[in-house]
């Protein structure tokens, strides 16, 4: 594919001058930097919750080859087959191959950065296959030609009418700005696509090597529909996003939400597990994991810039960064965009190609402090601008004494200074030059900042610098400089200093200090606790407390939260009466309904449709156009989570993927003490392994399904079901 990021400040400039563009920025960082604070302040121990998951990755890249043999073999054991490939050639090549040999014409595709960075689409276009990217936001881009702009909104530089136009002109859809409408037009016309699709490629957010189970999380329900409906499933995976076991995995799934989209957890967590089994009613008849290296491996050699491969791709580093709230993901003129892309994209592309990137930063921290792993970015684009700088890692600021040679002034030698800046332009190099010397010295630094002080003034006003002469126009030509303080902070800071000094002898003669407190008997602050994986401490005690009732209202609200609905019924006469209630409210003419449900075996759902003209299928032995023409699909349900009000769905033998998938109203049935306080609890409830050996599909549904592609406007049921119902039996075994 095209790399463009020799371009940077070129498409930077003229990104800053779309206005249009800069409301949508402007408005997409802000909102989801909100939403991340929100859900972050509702986490308990979400600092410590950090802390953990950046051990398990540094961790995990410490051994990372026993991790992914241990993988492979686990994937082997499922059923599925496991392929490595050293370079993006070798990964296309294979799929082609597998493609081909399977007579595919179509693949459709979710949500993936990795495919994006290896050109898949490309090379299935070569080959005479057609590649549909079934995410909205990337199936919008795809029409228009374009790049996604965005790790998590990919036309977010798309406008309700350039989206209108675009559906009318590719599409022959009729012309409306109306979003819900745009999106029921998407909904059509991809539904085709995945019904008759001969392959379906999906991404992973973690691959776990203890089970061979890997992880997709997803919002619209269309990567459930690509691993779900198509006879092959390929998993294009980076390497690094193995993980070990899957207790590890409720760490992630509690901070990759939050920091991506603000959600407690996203719509849709599937956990796969090779190809269906035997007598499982759906899914796909093979599983492929494609393994991808593509110079991962040289990164993870590298100490320093290892620390990359932690990166969860939530983009919440995007999101905060001054420079991306600018210029957009385009500027970067390549797959990964923002602060993270400034590391990756030097890597893979080269950094004499990428040059530009590792200086399309303020270093003002900010992506630091919200990666959810932890990542030093700022740190990783200082090492790679000191590898620009000469092909040597630059100096410290502070030489030792007497290096070089030092005139009567003190200045160092001008070819020690300017060895660090060699690759860098001659006025570059003059400029730094100049600014290490003057860093050097305290007086010199004092001086200089007087002279700036007072040259500066006839460009001043109302405390900014709208132009500044050349050669340093350039520091205004998109943008305020800001000017330097009249008074250094110096000065100020040691005023300030001198009046605290003051006031605290002033406090420590009247008793206030440390020992005065403690001889006045004033309680002492309390020491930290000591690091303890929240969920963790005391599972049964809560439990205890807890109480069957007080889980089940926080289910009802947590449920409601994200859209989906409670129903509590204590006999079978209201389970089908409520049943009936929802049939007709959405008048319903044909049912779906798993062959087998625990839950309904003390409801006899016969009678609720009795006198209906409603036709009932079985979920299984149907072809997934029949089901689909279902407007209402019934399940049971495994377990609920009542912290988030995600239900636990496990395909089996009667129990097949599609019946919560395709029809637009989703019931689900839950006996009421199945209802678990959490994801930990779920993970010890039913035991680690035996939680990915019991399906080839674990399904984690938190409301319906909902995307905000065009214009963060947020609409329900893209691909998946817009409407989801619990039924609450409060009756029989409980």
């Amino acid at each position: 594919m095209e790399v463009r990021t020799d371009q940077f400040y070129r498409s930077a400039g003229k990104a800053l001058q779309d206005q249009r563009l800069q409301r949508a920025l402007h408005n997409a960082t802000s909102r989801f930097l909100g939403q991340r604070e929100a859900a972050f302040a509702e986490l308990p121990n979400g600092e410590l919750l950090r802390v953990k998951a950046r051990e398990i990755k540094e961790e995990t890249c410490r051994r990372l080859e026993e991790h992914l043999d241990r993988l492979e073999r686990s994937v082997s054991q499922a059923g599925g087959v496991v392929f490595r490939a050293r370079d993006g050639e070798e990964a296309c090549r294979y799929i082609l191959e597998l493609a081909l040999r399977h007579g595919v014409k179509r693949v459709v595709k979710s949500k993936s950065m990795t495919s994006e960075e290896i050109g898949l689409n490309e090379a299935l276009e070569r080959a005479g296959i057609e590649p549909v990217e079934t995410d909205l936001g990337e199936y919008i881009v795809q029409l228009a030609g374009e790049k996604p702009s965005h790790i998590m909104v990919p036309a977010i530089h798309k406008s309700k009418e350039e989206v209108a136009e675009l559906f009318a002109e590719r599409l022959g859809a009729e012309r409306s700005t109306e979003i819900a409408r745009l999106t029921r037009i998407a909904r059509a016309t991809l539904r085709e696509k995945f019904l008759t699709a001969g392959m379906g490629i999906s991404g992973a957010n973690f691959a776990v090597a203890e089970t061979g189970t890997v992880t997709v999380l997803e919002n619209e329900g269309n990567a459930r529909l690509c691993t779900t409906l198509p006879p092959i499933h390929v998993a294009l995976v980076g390497m690094e996003k193995v993980i070990p076991t899957l207790e590890d995995l409720p760490v992630f799934l509690k901070l990759l939400p939050r920091s991506a989209t603000g959600q407690k957890i996203s719509s849709y967590v599937s956990l796969i597990t090779g190809p269906r089994r035997e007598a499982e009613a759906d899914g796909p008849g093979e599983f492929h994991l494609v393994l991808l290296d593509n110079g991962r491996s040289r990164l993870l050699q590298d100490p320093y810039l290892r620390e990359a491969l932690y990166c969860l791709k939530c983009g919440a580093c995007l999101n905060v960064c001054p420079v991306y709230q600018k210029v957009g993901g385009h500027a970067y003129g390549w797959v990964y965009p923002g602060p993270i892309g400034s590391v990756l994209t030097p890597h893979f592309v080269g950094l004499r190609q990428a040059r530009d990137l590792p200086c399309a930063s303020t270093l003002c921290g900010a992506c630091r402090e919200v990666c959810p792993v932890q990542i030093d970015i700022p740190g990783l684009l200082l090492r790679l601008r000191g590898d620009l700088a000469g092909g040597k890692r630059q100096p410290s600021p502070s030489l030792p004494p007497g290096r070089g040679f030092r005139t009567t002034f003190g200045w160092p030698e001008a070819t020690d200074l300017l060895a660090p800046w060699g690759a860098a332009p001659w006025g570059e190099r003059v400029l730094m030059a100049l600014w290490a010397a003057i860093m050097r010295s305290p007086n010199r630094y004092r001086l200089t900042s007087r002279w700036v002080s007072w040259l500066q003034r006839p460009w001043v006003r109302e405390g900014k610098i709208r132009r500044l002469p050349s050669p340093l126009s350039g520091w205004t030509q998109n943008r305020d400089f800001p000017a330097v303080a009249r008074r250094p902070f110096r000065e100020r800071w040691k005023e300030l200093s001198a009046g605290e000094q003051g006031g605290g002898r002033a406090r420590e003669q009247r008793g206030g200090g440390a020992e005065g407190r403690r001889s006045r008997g004033v309680p002492q602050s309390p020491s930290p606790p000591a690091f303890q994986l929240p969920g963790s401490e005391n599972r049964a005690e809560e439990g205890m407390g807890e109480g069957k009732s007080s889980l089940i209202q926080q289910l009802e609200r947590e449920l409601g939260r994200v859209g989906g609905k409670l129903h509590r019924v204590r006999s079978s006469e209201e389970a089908c009466l409520c049943l009936r209630e929802l049939a007709q409210s959405y008048q319903v003419k044909r049912v779906v309904r798993w062959n087998e449900a625990p839950p309904l075996e003390a409801v006899e759902i016969d009678r609720a449709f009795e006198g209906l003209e409603i036709e009932v299928i079985p979920g299984s032995g149907e072809a997934p156009e029949r089901l689909a023409g279902a407007e209402m699909g019934l399940t049971g349900a495994e377990y609920a989570l009542a912290d988030t009000g995600t239900l636990v769905l496990v395909a089996r033998e009667g129990q097949g993927r599609a019946v919560s998938l395709l029809p637009w109203v989703h019931v689900a049935w839950l006996a009421a003490d199945r209802v678990l306080p959490g994801l930990e609890d779920l993970f010890a409830r039913v035991g680690d392994a035996r939680l990915a050996a019991a399906s080839s599909c674990l399904t984690f549904i938190t409301g319906p399904s909902r995307t905000a592609d065009i214009e963060l406007t947020l609409t329900i049921g893209v691909h998946g079901p817009g409407e989801l119902h619990l039924i609450l039996i409060e009756f029989g075994r409980t």
